[in-house]
C-alpha cells in the first residue's frame, strides 16, 4: 500500500511559521544561554536537501564585562531532511545548522564563532529528531476474542522516498499491513 504526504512550498511555509516564536535553550550547563527566534522572513526549499529559513531573534549569553543580550538581525538556518532506517521502520530526520549569524554590535569573527557554537548546541540536543512514519501512523489493535486464531494487527513502512524541490516537498513510503496469528 503506496501512502504520500506532499506538501507545497506554501504548506511548508505555513506550518513552520506556526512555530514562531519560539526559544532554544543553548546549553544545560548555562541555562541562561538562549536564542528565542521571533519571527520568519523567509523560507525557501532546497532542492535534494531540506529548507532554509531566515529570521529575526534575540540571542541571550551572558559574559563578565558584556551586554546578556544581542538583538539578531538575521539567522539562517538550515534544516537538512533525510530518511533513515529504525527497526519500526523509515523516519525522518532532521539536522539543524546555522550558516549566518547577524547580531548587532558583534563583530564578525565572534558572530561566526557563535553560529558555530549554537548549531553545535542544538544539534548535540537533538540527537532524536526524526519523526518515524511508523509510529505516526502506528496502530496494533487486539482482536475480538470471537476471532479465535487471530491476536493483532499492525502497520508497518519499512521503505521510503523523500522528494525536495523548490516547489514541494513529497515524502512516501510502502505500507505493510501484518497480522499475528495464534500458534498451536
Amino acid at each position: 500500500m503506496r501512502l504520500v504526504v506532499e506538501m507545497t512550498r506554501e504548506e511548508v511555509v505555513s506550518a513552520v511559521a506556526a512555530w514562531f516564536p519560539f526559544e532554544l535553550r543553548l546549553s544545560d550547563n548555562h541555562p541562561g544561554r538562549t536564542l528565542e527566534l521571533s519571527t520568519l522572513d523567509e523560507l525557501t526549499l532546497v532542492e535534494d536537501v531540506g529548507v532554509r529559513l531566515s529570521c529575526t531573534g534575540v540571542l541571550t549569553w551572558p559574559l563578565p564585562l558584556l551586554p546578556d543580550t544581542y538583538r539578531v538581525e538575521c539567522v539562517t538556518v538550515l534544516v537538512r531532511l533525510a530518511l533513515i532506517r529504525r527497526d519500526s521502520g523509515v523516519a525522518l530526520q532532521t539536522t539543524i545548522s546555522f550558516d549566518e549569524l547577524s547580531v548587532d554590535h558583534l563583530p564578525g569573527l565572534l558572530e561566526h564563532g557563535a553560529a558555530k557554537l549554537i548549531s553545535k548546541a542544538v544539534n548535540d540536543g537533538a540527537q532524536s529528531a526524526a519523526w518515524s512514519l511508523t509510529d505516526t501512523l502506528r496502530f496494533h489493535g487486539d482482536v475480538s476474542d470471537r476471532v479465535t486464531t487471530m491476536r493483532s494487527a499492525g502497520f508497518v513502512i519499512p521503505t521510503g522516498k523523500l522528494e525536495i524541490t523548490a516547489e514541494k516537498l513529497r515524502l512516501s513510503g510502502d505500507g505493510v499491513l501484518s497480522f499475528v496469528h495464534e500458534t498451536a
